[in-house]
């Protein structure tokens, strides 16, 4: 799906998680399109840490966000507060997968207000 969106060249936003997360920072990265990581935590706290040899590229070709301190804890508020700022700053946001009462849903629901 990233290779067909590149000729658009669109901003990719989403987190470091494992899945389609990851996968989708890699594509964009592969398509020379910008990715930002947007993280629920501090930045000293690249999480899950196989994904810190992506940190680099990444910042090569976007960057990552964060309102959070650099020692700010994994706390599950965080991640919906995180989800505010992808739909705040996407112009369009997709949703590919999702718990019923998952936090993508959340971020769809921001996204339509």
């Amino acid at each position: 799906m990233i290779e067909d969106l590149a000729e658009y060249n669109p901003l990719i936003i989403s987190d470091f998680a494992c899945g389609i997360d990851i996968v989708t920072h890699k594509a964009s990265l592969d398509n020379g399109l910008e990715t930002v990581i947007c993280l629920g935590y501090g930045l000293n706290q690249i999480y899950p840490t196989e994904h810190k040899v992506h940190v680099e590229s990444v910042c090569n070709q976007g960057g990552i966000l964060t309102e959070f301190w650099s020692n700010s804890s994994f706390e599950k508020s965080n991640f919906l507060k995180r989800n505010q700022i992808f739909a705040g700053e996407a112009r369009a946001t997709l949703v590919i997968e999702s718990k019923a009462k998952g936090g993508s849903l959340v971020t769809a629901e921001h996204a339509h207000h």
